[in-house]
């Protein structure tokens, strides 16, 4: 199990990787192709327009009204009001025009149909106009020349993803006259190029709307196998997010008009893109609300939000009731505001910093702001036009494809980002819970080996203290053997209340300064009659710093375990000295013995818990007491060494001044 967890761990690792490179070589391209140009006004001299808010005016009404001129796009927002435009085109501009590639960049392999290569082609935009009808003089028998949205695309006289009329390119200069009707926002782009020239730009176009549609696609493909991976619901967002666009911007740019035309009626297609609309904006608020969650907003603030997010309800209402522009216009509005109270929400509203110390952000908050201020502006700069309250450029009518790429790479980072944090959050909870795991084992298992030693070690006195009772051995012979076994079991119990405490990681620690001779005289009362070798080779007033509890525990356990594992014949050497050499100087107790019949000890283990030499089973023992001196030792500031002395076992405590 551990090695297929290992091998889904590496694929995931592998997948996070790459995509941060897909990711970083994705916002490069969207940089890249931005900038491309895909608009010209080409043939078009001046331009005029005159507003009609009854909109039944015919054209031999407005012909004589007086026009106001313009520049650039016509900016006039959400109205019901009919707009007419008069263009002058003036042909001998073609000829003043610096030399081109019919394509801007193309080749020019274009396919011109046989008597077009004489002809101009007006194009209006954005494909969201509902009705365009054009009146050119040079052509007065053609009569109801209308495209737009509610004009199947089969009839289009110029077959592309925009609006547009084929005309003669005639001699003179002249006026043409449109006139305009839409739902949605009035912002209209007008350019007349010749027919070649106008072919070659509408590829561009349709090149740069495939990659549109590719990177939402990409993201779509991107966000549902990172779902799959961890099922959050940020990233779940996203995703509702990049569907809803992918089909928001197949309508706009026109391919449902090309491919689902015969199926869904013009007025439907284009209820359905106002519909889209309004699911955008609910898609973009649930992304932002998903981000917030993770700042512990106030909740007041994040609750204003719903209203925006579920907007797509009214609207959708609004728009089957017939007020279709109010419905647009309200969308935009209230988009506007929600971005910036997103903004207001990070500035003003995340909680606390000690609120915020409960459950840390995923992200840093400067970054989630940096981008919601990115997508205000970007937003505002490409709305407020929309609503008439700013002129517009030529880069307002490619909003679909500045409002998807842009925002589509930005949040994909800000997930990717989000998701590094989260692996990595979640590989360390793996580890911790892998150590706390592994001390839980360890923890389990010296309480197996305690239990296992306990039983084991206290059943020898007990038996010899249940034989004696049972013999015919007078009272004083019975008493010694009871007094021997009772302070064999004492000695198990101290060693693991010594234990308990060496392992115990905030034991105090009490610094003092004591005579060092006082230490070793009471040494000498508690081994009395013991065959120890006391010397000390340092001056009767001779002061040493450190914790005296701990440090006769340490003597106490060397000195017993010494006598314990010695010949009985033999003595155990205890010698107190001091080392000194260029930088420091130490007091080293020493304690040594000859092997008895537990021979030496293995150095590699003689510090463990519960070790003891294997022939060391003859005789009562917990094997803490070494353990519980080492750990004093190292709590003193200390260390505590063993080494074999010729024929002696030696251990030698080191306490540096």
């Amino acid at each position: 199990m551990l090695k297929f967890a290992s091998r889904g761990r590496a694929k995931k690792d592998f997948f996070v990787m790459n995509t941060g490179r897909l990711l970083r070589t994705t916002l490069l391209l969207v940089l890249l192709v931005l900038p491309l140009r895909l608009w010209a006004t080409g043939l078009i001299e001046s331009q005029a327009y005159f507003e009609d808010p009854t909109g039944k005016l015919t054209f031999a009404d407005v012909q004589d009204k007086r026009f106001t001129p313009y520049t650039g796009i016509l900016t006039k927002g959400f109205t019901d009001s009919v707009f007419w435009l008069r263009l002058r085109i003036d042909p001998a501009l073609v000829n003043a025009r610096p030399e081109v590639s019919p394509a801007g960049g193309f080749p020019p392999a274009i396919h011109v149909p046989s008597g077009e290569s004489d002809k101009l082609v007006l194009r209006v935009r954005p494909p969201s106009l509902d009705q365009i009808e054009l009146f050119d003089p040079l052509e007065p028998h053609r009569l109801n020349r209308i495209t737009g949205n509610v004009m199947p695309w089969a009839e289009s006289e110029f077959a592309s993803l925009n609006h547009g009329f084929v005309i003669p390119k005639g001699d003179e200069p002249r006026d043409v006259w449109l006139r305009v009707a839409a739902t949605s926002t009035m912002l209209i782009g007008v350019d007349v190029l010749p027919y070649d020239e106008m072919r070659a730009l509408e590829k561009r176009q349709e090149i740069l709307n495939t990659l549109d549609l590719a990177l939402a696609l990409f993201f779509i493909v991107w966000a549902a196998l990172t779902f799959a991976m961890r099922p959050d619901r940020l990233v779940g967002a996203f995703l509702l997010v990049m569907v809803v666009s992918f089909f928001y911007a197949s309508n706009y740019t026109g391919y449902y008009r090309i491919f689902m035309g015969e199926v869904l009626s013009e007025s439907w297609l284009d209820k359905f893109h106002s519909f889209l609309v309004m699911l955008m904006l609910a898609s973009y608020m649930l992304f932002n609300r998903r981000i917030l969650a993770d700042y512990r907003p106030k909740s007041w603030m994040l609750a204003l939000l719903l209203p925006v997010q579920y907007y797509f309800v009214l609207g959708g209402l609004l728009v089957l009731a017939g007020y279709e522009t109010l419905a647009l216009m309200v969308n935009a509005s209230i988009a506007m505001l929600g971005q910036f109270w997103v903004c207001l929400i990070l500035l003003y509203g995340a909680g606390s910093a000690d609120r915020a110390a409960e459950h840390d952000p995923v992200l840093p908050r400067g970054w989630v702001l940096a981008y919601s201020f990115l997508l205000m502006f970007l937003f505002g700069g490409l709305a407020l036009p929309g609503l008439g309250l700013f002129e517009a450029t030529s880069t307002s009518l490619y909003r679909t494809i500045i409002q998807g790429a842009v925002p589509f790479v930005f949040m994909a980072v800000i997930v990717h980002l989000r998701n590094k944090r989260l692996d990595r959050e979640q590989q360390q909870q793996i580890a911790q819970a892998e150590q706390e795991a592994a001390f839980e084992k360890s923890r389990r298992e010296d309480s197996e080996q305690f239990l296992a030693m306990l039983t084991h070690e206290i059943r020898t006195p007990l038996t010899v203290m249940a034989y004696a009772a049972k013999t015919s051995m007078s009272g004083e012979q019975l008493g010694k053997h009871v007094q021997s076994g009772i302070r064999e079991i004492d000695d198990l119990v101290e060693r693991c209340v010594q234990a308990d405490r060496a392992d115990q990681p905030s034991l105090p620690v009490l610094h003092a300064d004591v005579p060092v001779h006082l230490i070793i005289d009471d040494m000498k009362s508690r081994f009395i009659g013991a065959q120890v070798q006391w010397q000390m080779d340092l001056p009767e007033d001779f002061l040493i710093r450190t914790d005296v509890t701990l440090l006769e525990v340490i003597l106490n356990n060397l000195i017993d375990n010494a006598l314990k594992y010695s010949p009985s014949n033999e003595s155990v050497r205890f010698v107190v000295k001091r080392l000194r050499d260029a930088s420091t100087t130490t007091t080293v107790f020493s304690v040594s013995n000859l092997p008895g019949s537990a021979g030496f000890p293995d150095p590699q283990r003689v510090f463990d818990k519960y070790y003891r030499a294997p022939r060391a089973h003859l005789r009562t023992g917990s094997g803490l007491g070494l353990y519980v001196a080492r750990s004093f030792a190292t709590k003193l500031g200390g260390q505590l060494i063993y080494r074999r002395e010729g024929e002696r076992i030696c251990f030698d405590l080191l306490l540096p001044d």
